[in-house]
């Protein structure tokens, strides 16, 4: 008779561990990875939030570019708190390269070569080492997995981030969301050395938001 109450018993707590055990199931887990996956209760990654689900803010953008010295060997400069995009373009190349285009101008305003208030910001969003686009922080750097390149094509020519040792670094641009519908995130690149002219000051900040 004590046997049997003894593996009743035993039979409860089995009940229960399985119980808890299939309760903690449903609740998402997280890899030890570098870049943080959620995890089904299946196992698979869970659907990342779309485009429409996550992009909701407009373009807020800043630029800035002084004393600087373009690659056409001219001093050029413009400044705005509000960078009105007029045209824009999100192209994904293929899982680990994609294009993002935004002009002040319309295809019409354009008439020959760009007056020296139209600027087109060009960015090329990088992944590598088996990293695909997404949501992340990609840094203007050639030794980051996630990178971009970012220039502004001016009536100057073309403006770069150049930069030296003994500066801060540059930045890059945070991506929010960035699928097949756009593209949205946060600039944040700036250099600042007006002693050297081929640096100057160069800025680029504020939210955007592209749809395809």
């Amino acid at each position: 008779m004590k046997k049997i109450s003894i593996s009743a018993a035993a039979l409860i707590l089995l009940s229960i561990s399985v119980f808890n055990t299939s309760c903690g199931s449903k609740e998402a887990e997280t890899t030890g990875s570098d870049s943080t996956k959620i995890v089904s209760p299946t196992g698979t990654e869970a659907p990342k939030a779309s485009y429409s689900e996550t992009c909701k803010d407009g373009n807020a953008i800043s630029v800035t570019i002084k004393d600087k010295k373009t690659d056409l060997k001219t001093n050029y400069g413009f400044e705005t708190t509000n960078f009105e995009v007029k045209q824009s373009s999100w192209k994904i190349q293929n899982d680990s390269t994609a294009e993002l285009r935004l002009m002040n101008y319309t295809a019409e305003e354009l008439k020959g070569e760009k007056n020296k208030d139209q600027v087109e910001i060009v960015v090329m969003v990088l992944a590598r080492m088996g990293k695909k686009i997404g949501p992340g922080n990609y840094i203007q750097s050639s030794q980051t997995d996630l990178r971009c390149s970012t220039t502004m094509e001016t009536m100057g020519g073309t403006i770069y981030w150049n930069w030296n040792a003994n500066m801060p670094e540059v930045g890059g641009i945070n991506i929010d969301c960035a699928d097949s519908d756009g593209v949205c995130g946060t600039f944040n690149l700036n250099v600042d050395n007006t002693k050297v002219d081929y640096i100057g000051t160069v800025k680029l900040n504020g939210k955007f938001n592209v749809k395809k």
